[in-house]
């Protein structure tokens, strides 16, 4: 019958091997320790940003929050880590160095707090460069961040600004149409018409619903949800619309026509204003909490750490290898036995 194996005996190996496992503690402990003493000390310089969540948020920021469903903070952590942003930040700082040999650039390590305050960390074997560098990339990241939203802006402007002149040629054909009508008729121009009334509202709805499509499709697909909620809101309006009584006359027909350009028109000149006043805006984006300041303090390499993760790991190495030797000894002892 096999014999169970108890805790003395788990001991009882530990000790038999105790020489072994107290030697590669010893040595390993003694390899972290010259390992961390010869690197060099590094400091940790961190700058806080806030994102701004008012008139500073540009066309572009409310694109990508509402079409991709990322955050003010996703956003501005994706910047962040953008070789395009890292690249200019290494072209200042060559500025600012005076010299013409390669500068390397870290990466910022980014983190972000309960209050969605964003932190840039930046760390360097100079303290002084350590906060620079942070510091060029809060300045960089302003500017980045305002010529992309700017950009965009431009695209939708030159979107609007060619839709309106196309607008405002139907809207002066249907003007002369209308005119037309009238004076062959010998009617009056007045434009007020009890079936009119009744639709101008929906039609002023239906025409801002499919221009805010067409502008979405400019920046997404079509599987997107806001797409579809769209879509699905036409149609119901359109429906809507449908079931007013259709109109019975000519002059009601030209009327009609002439008020849904004069509501396109007057929805796209809104727009237009709008994106002027956007991209001529030059507010700042982020909202700098603290800069970043040179560090007294090292932030590594931290000796006592390093030792105590090697002398916990090598423990549990010595005991691993002090039962694997035992069950090796075991097993030849059994061979041994059974041949002879």
């Amino acid at each position: 019958m096999k014999e169970e194996v108890t805790l003395l005996d788990y001991w009882r190996t530990i000790w038999k091997y105790k020489l072994l496992i107290i030697g590669i503690m010893v040595v390993l402990v003694i390899a972290a320790f010259i390992y961390t003493s010869r690197k060099p000390d590094v400091y940790r310089a961190t700058a806080s940003i806030l994102p701004s969540t008012g008139a500073g948020e540009g066309y572009s920021y409310r694109s990508m929050a509402y079409y991709g469903g990322m955050s003010s903070s996703d956003i501005f952590t994706s910047f962040l880590k953008s070789r395009t942003l890292r690249e200019e930040v290494r072209k200042e700082l060559i500025q600012i160095s005076e010299t013409d040999k390669e500068v390397f650039v870290p990466v910022p390590e980014i983190g972000l707090s309960d209050e969605n305050i964003i932190k840039i960390s930046i760390t360097d074997a100079n303290p002084e460069r350590a906060a620079v560098i942070a510091n060029l990339y809060v300045t960089n990241l302003d500017k980045f961040y305002a010529t992309f939203s700017k950009k965009d802006a431009g695209h939708k402007r030159q979107f609007i600004e060619k839709r309106l002149e196309e607008v405002e040629k139907s809207l002066r054909t249907a003007e002369m149409r209308l005119e037309s009508y009238n004076v062959r008729h010998g009617l009056s121009g007045s434009r007020d018409s009890s079936t009119m009334a009744s639709a101008s509202s929906l039609e002023s709805q239906l025409i801002a619903k499919k221009f805010e499509l067409d502008s979405k499709l400019q920046y997404t697909t079509s599987n997107n949800p806001e797409v579809i909620r769209l879509k699905r809101e036409i149609s119901e309006l359109e429906k809507t619309v449908a079931k007013i009584p259709s109109m019975e006359t000519e002059k009601a027909e030209l009327m009609r026509d002439l008020r849904q350009q004069e509501n396109l028109y007057r929805v796209l000149t809104e727009q237009f204003e709008q994106i002027k006043v956007e991209e001529v805006r030059d507010l700042p984006t982020v909202q700098v909490l603290d800069w970043a300041v040179v560090p007294k303090v090292k932030d590594g390499p931290n000796i006592k750490r390093n030792i105590f993760i090697a002398t916990f790991l090598s423990f549990f190495l010595g005991i691993f290898l002090a039962f694997l030797l035992d069950y090796v000894a075991t097993q030849r002892k059994v061979l041994y036995e059974k041949k002879a």
